[in-house]
């Protein structure tokens, strides 16, 4: 198994040719992904589906996404951390 199987990743980016080509990216390297076009969709996805990363355009309409970062560091706390 590989470093990617099983992991589940987010795309956040309100332009849909963007979030498609990295997913699709993502998608060939083995992980498993969500997209989201804003936000609030993206928030409302990590209600019921856990990820284990997001990457997300930082100019959005409404919410951008450092927005989304407060909210991910408020509401879903790294449970790991990283050491030298």
């Amino acid at each position: 198994m590989g470093a990617a199987d099983g992991k589940k990743i987010l795309v956040v980016d309100d332009e849909a040719n963007a979030r498609k080509v990295l997913s699709a990216i993502l998608k060939q390297e083995g992980y498993q992904v969500h997209e989201s076009m804003s936000v609030d969709h993206a928030v409302g996805l990590m209600h019921h589906e856990e990820v284990d990363a997001v990457i997300t355009d930082l100019k959005m309409p409404n919410k951008d996404g450092f927005q989304l970062f407060n909210y991910i560091s408020q509401h879903h706390p790294c449970r790991r951390h990283i050491h030298d």
